[in-house]
């Protein structure tokens, strides 16, 4: 929106399978772009993609993830863009050493981004994932990929410090992201002279729950909660990957939410009292630790990545 105000014209290329992209104007382009590019195989098609880079002549390609493409297309797309003219690099998550992006093993724990040897073990191990590139290649690869880049941004100092030691060479530059969200704390309510018990504590997880965001931790809080007979209550404000045994233990779940107004309104609504962001990974920037302060409801976190960092610089929330 800010690059479209300037009077730029801005073309999305986003991963449609994983050896497709679309691409999509903003609402309002001027660009005229033919529907039959609409859709194009990176396998079949590349040649397509760089004509049509080319005849785009974009002043910056700003790269965000090739999460969702194989390793192949993922390394056309890279070839294609080192070839279009200068480009960006943000660093949202750790595809650039881990096949999973996000250092949770297939045992749903935090790695702690070791050695290439162990990341072999890793992927020996991932049945889930199909045609792996060793990730040796892979950090390789990436390297040069990042080392041809204008600039390379990491939206926080932890995922910087992270991935240096493993990218050598590449100069990291740290920026948050730029935020819109607007303050909508929650109007507090006097209980003083209320009679009967107290109401339990509620507690909400926020978002996509899954593993690497701590569904796993949410049950077994929920199951402690249970076994001795604890007032608290946990809801997830948003879906997770485990609905069934979230339920059988209480916790209610939302639904997907259409926009941030949402997410804080159905916070107040359930009366949360704590947001739980229980990742167990390292997250490079975690936006819903944005929602939960511009609600006005303080977050719980580990003390681990982003999370952890942006809390502790706002003396905020529970670490």
């Amino acid at each position: 929106d800010r690059l479209t105000e300037e009077g730029h014209e801005v073309v999305l290329l986003r991963t449609a399978s994983e050896r497709t992209i679309r691409l999509e104007c903003l609402p309002g382009s001027a660009a005229a772009i033919p529907l039959s590019f609409e859709m194009l195989q990176i396998d079949r098609q590349a040649h397509l993609i760089a004509a049509f880079l080319e005849w785009l002549r974009p002043v910056l390609v700003h790269v965000h993830s090739f999460v969702g493409l194989d390793w192949a297309s993922t390394q056309r797309m890279m070839s294609i863009i080192e070839a279009t003219g200068p480009y960006a690099v943000t660093l949202h998550d750790y595809a650039t050493v881990c096949h999973r992006n996000d250092l949770v093993t297939p045992l749903d724990r935090f790695c702690g981004l070791p050695d290439v040897a162990a990341c072999r073990r890793c992927i020996a191990t991932d049945y889930n994932s199909q045609e792996v590139v060793d990730p040796a290649v892979r950090r390789e690869t990436y390297t040069r990929f990042l080392v041809g880049a204008d600039t390379v941004l990491a939206p926080s100092q932890d995922i910087a410090r992270r991935l240096a030691p493993h990218l050598p060479g590449i100069r990291i530059t740290v920026r948050p992201h730029q935020e819109t969200l607007l303050s909508n704390p929650r109007r507090l309510v006097d209980t003083v002279g209320q009679m009967g018990p107290p109401a339990p504590l509620r507690i909400a997880a926020l978002g996509g729950i899954g593993p690497h965001k701590g569904s796993n931790v949410l049950h077994d809080l929920a199951v402690d909660a249970r076994l001795r007979h604890l007032p608290i209550q946990y809801l997830v404000v948003g879906y997770s990957n485990m609905p069934e045994r979230l339920a059988a233990l209480g916790v209610a779940e939302t639904g997907r939410y259409d926009s941030d107004q949402e997410a804080m309104a159905l916070l107040h609504e359930r009366q949360v009292d704590l947001v739980l962001i229980g990742s167990i990974w390292p997250e490079a920037y975690c936006y819903t630790l944005s929602l939960a302060l511009a609600a006005g409801i303080p977050p719980v976190v580990f003390d681990l990545g982003a999370q952890a960092e942006r809390l502790r610089a706002r003396d905020e929330g529970v670490i």
